[in-house]
């Protein structure tokens, strides 16, 4: 009886030496994948630093050199696919209160061209610092846009720009409606353009996003995303567009890529009697 005791708990230590020594074994795996995340998410971020340093001096060089971005995935002759990515800001709900305008100009997964436009607010009403009610969203004060010229001062410049292009918004709801104040305001057409909204087919393609803020997903996908003040928003967004197409259903690839015709003509008045 003895014998076979000691047997029995002879076996029982030797089953935990060995459950013990699994243990061990799995907690040092568990660390090793840890560290070796880690040490990814620090490489992550050092180039993701890297690429917003190579698009921020583009920018103030005013460089014709295109920046590249490497994806596996691009669709079918993307490389040909030029878009025009934009971004306004504005000081309130008002039509007449934008003060900011990004434009980034792209051709496949190449940035050719970035513009970043300061106005003051089209009607002086807005220029007050109380009408300012989205500094808190963007970051501009009314100082920032002081003495600066309106959109449609300048608006003979940016025209060009946009006519006959693809352009690429987060928020179409938002930003088709500035888009058609101004041009009413010129009284002249934006012609052949389309539009494709990336927080729709954000919603369509990344079905398991709790957001659709602009800032969030670029930061879930890596995606260069500046905050305040904010500056290069029309990047990001053109950048979203070029990740998305990487993942883009094929029912409905041809609409994203192409577009959906946009009608950007002066709002004739009627006058009443």
């Amino acid at each position: 009886m003895v014998t076979i005791f000691v047997v029995i708990i002879t076996i029982a230590v030797v089953i935990y030496l060995i459950n013990d020594r699994n243990q061990g074994n799995q907690d040092l795996t568990r660390v090793s994948q840890s560290e070796a995340l880690d040490k990814q998410i620090e490489a992550d971020n050092i180039a993701l630093e890297a690429l917003k340093k190579s698009i921020e001096r583009k920018y103030i060089d005013s460089s014709d050199t295109p920046i590249q971005f490497k994806q596996q995935g691009y669709p079918y002759k993307f490389e040909i696919e030029e878009y025009t990515a934009l971004h306004f800001e504005t000081a309130n709900q008002d039509l007449d209160s934008i003060i900011k305008l990004s434009i980034a100009h792209f051709r496949g997964n190449q940035i050719l061209d970035i513009r970043e436009y300061y106005f003051s607010p089209i009607n002086a009403n807005n220029t007050n610092g109380d009408r300012f009610q989205f500094t808190h969203l963007h970051g501009i004060k009314p100082s920032d846009v002081l003495d600066k010229p309106t959109i449609m001062e300048l608006w003979e410049e940016i025209e060009p720009q946009l006519q006959k292009k693809h352009l690429i918004v987060h928020n179409v709801d938002f930003f088709a409606p500035l888009l058609k104040r101004v041009v009413s305001l010129a009284n002249k057409p934006l012609k052949g353009c389309t539009i494709t909204c990336t927080s729709y087919y954000s919603k369509l393609f990344i079905t398991w996003m709790y957001t659709l803020k602009l800032d969030l997903i670029c930061n879930e996908h890596r995606i260069p995303y500046w905050g305040k003040p904010s500056k290069f928003k029309a990047v990001s967004t053109g950048l979203l567009f070029m990740y998305l197409s990487t993942i883009a259903t094929n029912q409905s690839y041809n609409l994203f890529m192409t577009g959906k015709k946009i009608s950007l003509k002066p709002i004739k008045k009627t006058i009443q009697d």
